[in-house]
């Protein structure tokens, strides 16, 4: 085992920064309590064999922890302890460094390889025969003489013998344990094989016995097949009977098609109503949804009732012009048919066929239907004529004030959803208050909490210094945001 020659202590325990350079031979920590000297011990064993466990040892208020220990061949290893970081570090003189993680609770072969210095396992447990504790008593003094016996032979190795005497005297058991149960089958073995001293008379008769099994086996599989068929042949009458009836009972095939053919409709009558239900729900919430916008929009009655009569004028108006559109179609047949039957005055030929006749006279039934739909067009455009003249200031009316009324529907639709989004917000930051209130009282009671529990304590849990009345005070006043 090599020397120890300077150690490095940072952030553990209370220990902020500390160097310690060993001289050979002898070294003495001396200082009043509380001032380290136990927390250098536990560096050092934290070092050689991740003694203690976890992260409690780093100092309060530091997020890493980190122990350097060189020794006098110039090897130096380093332990690195945080959150997130579990580590050693291996420098030796002339070699690249090393890092070792995920090692879990053990120490790496390769730091235990440096330092050489190992716990002695006894009974389901370690002891650290090289290093102890401020209270512990002198080695073995104080100990059972089967514990010094045993601690002894571990250091000495004469346990090695001890386990290999118990190793070899459970084997010897163990063989001949093994030899007699063979005895014992063998003897067992030999009793079996006496009732088959005659064994090729046997044979012989196994063999005929065979010979008489297969010819057996042979009719039986033909009895099992003339069964099978016989099976079969029932099963096909069943089915030919089955067949039979089925066919005779399609004769009502027409009378159930209809049937059918009614249940489908109604089916279809069953869905169109579900259809309907389902957008007449939709509709009432519509009809909620616009209830409640009719009333935000209270101030607006005016403009709504603008609205409608103009849209109403838009309409009559869409009328007239698809009316007079008509009424020109109209008149344009009236003077074609007119045309048309100045025509057929002309005609003086007494020699046409009785088929051009009747043509004429089919023409004049229409001619005659014509006149009736004129006149009557013509009642129909008077009364237009006379609508359009009541409103002839109505396209007027509706080019100026439309694009306003359009403005103001836009912006009240703009307000709308701006009034949406207010309403998402505000209930928002109401659910975001109540949460942080919560949360805050929470910070309360567990900071008061941790007071108490430091109190009953009485020291610090990271540093060991006695804990006053003003050091509580100021740490809830920081806690709580102070």
């Amino acid at each position: 085992m090599s020397t120890f020659k300077r150690l490095v202590i940072e952030n553990f325990q209370s220990h902020q920064h500390t160097t310690i350079d060993f001289s050979d031979g002898l070294n003495v920590f001396v200082g009043p309590s509380d001032s380290g000297k136990s927390a250098i011990l536990r560096a050092i064993r934290w070092v050689l064999f991740n003694v203690p466990r976890g992260s409690d040892y780093i100092r309060s208020g530091a997020k890493e922890c980190r122990v350097s220990l060189t020794f006098a061949d110039g090897t130096e290893v380093v332990r690195v302890r945080s959150s997130s970081i579990n580590r050693y570090i291996l420098r030796k003189p002339g070699e690249e460094e090393r890092v070792f993680e995920g090692f879990g609770n053990t120490v790496p072969q390769e730091i235990v390889d440096v330092h050489r210095i190992e716990p002695i396992k006894l009974d389901q447990k370690e002891l650290y025969v090289h290093f102890g504790t401020q209270l512990e008593s002198p080695f073995l003094l104080f100990e059972s003489n089967q514990n010094k016996a045993k601690t002894i032979g571990r250091i000495s190795g004469a346990h090695l013998i001890d386990n290999a005497l118990k190793k070899a005297s459970s084997d010897r058991q163990q063989m001949n344990a093994e030899i007699k149960r063979l005895e014992q089958t063998r003897d067992e073995i030999n009793e079996k094989l006496q009732p088959y001293e005659n064994i090729a008379e046997l044979e012989e008769q196994v063999a005929r016995a065979e010979e008489a099994y297969l010819k057996a086996i042979q009719k039986q599989e033909l009895c099992e097949r003339l069964s099978k068929a016989q099976e079969q042949l029932g099963l096909v009458s069943k089915a030919k009977a089955g067949t039979e009836q089925f066919i005779a009972s399609l004769r009502q095939l027409p009378q159930v098609e209809k049937l059918v053919h009614r249940l489908e409709q109604q089916k279809y009558h069953y869905r169109l109503l579900t259809r309907y239900h389902e957008q007449w729900g939709r509709l009432q919430i519509e009809k909620t949804k616009v209830k409640r916008i009719i009333e935000a929009s209270a101030s607006l009655p005016q403009l709504e009732a603008g609205l409608v009569s103009l849209k109403q004028h838009h309409v009559m108006l869409a009328r007239y012009v698809e009316s007079k559109r008509k009424w020109d179609e109209h008149h344009a047949e009236r003077i074609r048919v007119e045309k048309r039957l100045q025509a057929l005055a002309q005609v003086r030929d007494a020699d046409l066929v009785v088929g051009r006749l009747q043509k004429q006279v089919n023409r004049v039934a229409k001619l005659e239907q014509l006149q009736r739909k004129w006149t009557l067009i013509r009642q129909e455009s008077g009364q237009w004529k006379k609508t359009l003249e009541r409103n002839r200031h109505a396209r007027a009316v509706w080019q100026e004030t439309l694009p306003a009324l359009s403005e103001k529907k836009e912006r009240l639709k703009r307000l709308t959803d701006l009034h949406k989004q207010w309403a998402d917000v505000t209930a928002r930051v109401k659910i975001g208050t109540e949460f942080c209130r919560d949360k805050k009282e929470e910070i309360k009671q567990l900071t008061q909490k941790l007071a108490d529990e430091m109190k009953k304590l009485g020291n610090c849990p990271m540093c060991k210094r006695p804990i006053e009345e003003h050091d509580m005070e100021h740490l809830i006043h920081e806690y709580l945001g102070g």
